[in-house]
């Protein structure tokens, strides 16, 4: 996770177990926090009420465009080369034979969304990121193992002290202020 993502007054929880992270979720989580982000070593659908979902992906409209843009150049590279750049009368057929055309087109296309998708995908997630300020947090290593992370936001009014005690309430085992605020 990047530092731009993490809100101004953003703490970070640690929790032991996935139950124990869903617990404390959803207790913050009445308590009027705002649920930023969760990490976890495996998928963590036990949350019922976690982060909001996100919005539409702009995937498929890279894809579409993608594919266009590829299949369009294609059938723009095969007339220029038939018709203008080496033209041959094979067959007695016209110069601009579409038909002909198609199958590399599609090709085109097909491969030309998949690399605009693939591209975009990695943008989208800031890859390849080698480090992230989060992992210089002691212990934050551990999450690929046994440790669970709820980055939240708590209510602005709320100061530190009962910030802390709400997330040990919660059932955290530690936890670390952004240091930007909370």
């Amino acid at each position: 996770m990047a530092e731009a993502v993490l809100p101004d007054r953003a703490v970070l929880g640690e929790f032991e177990s996935a139950e124990a992270l869903r617990r404390g979720a959803l207790a913050l989580r009445q308590a009027g926090w705002r649920m930023v982000e969760m990490y976890a070593p495996f998928d963590t659908d036990t949350v019922a009420d976690g982060p909001p979902p996100r919005a539409r992906s702009p995937l498929p409209a890279v894809a579409l465009a993608g594919g266009a843009i590829g299949g369009v150049g294609a059938f723009l590279i095969e007339w220029w080369t038939n018709t203008r750049s080496y033209p041959l009368d094979v067959g007695a057929r016209p110069r601009p034979a579409i038909p002909a055309y198609i199958p590399i087109a599609f090709e085109s296309i097909v491969l030309a969304a998949a690399l605009a998708v693939v591209l975009a995908w990695l943008i989208r997630l800031g890859l390849p990121r080698l480090w992230a300020p989060i992992d210089e947090l002691e212990g934050f290593p551990r999450t690929t193992l046994d440790r669970f992370w709820l980055v939240c936001a708590p209510p602005t009014t709320w100061p530190a002290a009962q910030v802390e005690a709400s997330l040990h309430t919660a059932g955290a085992v530690r936890v670390v202020p952004t240091g930007r605020g909370a």
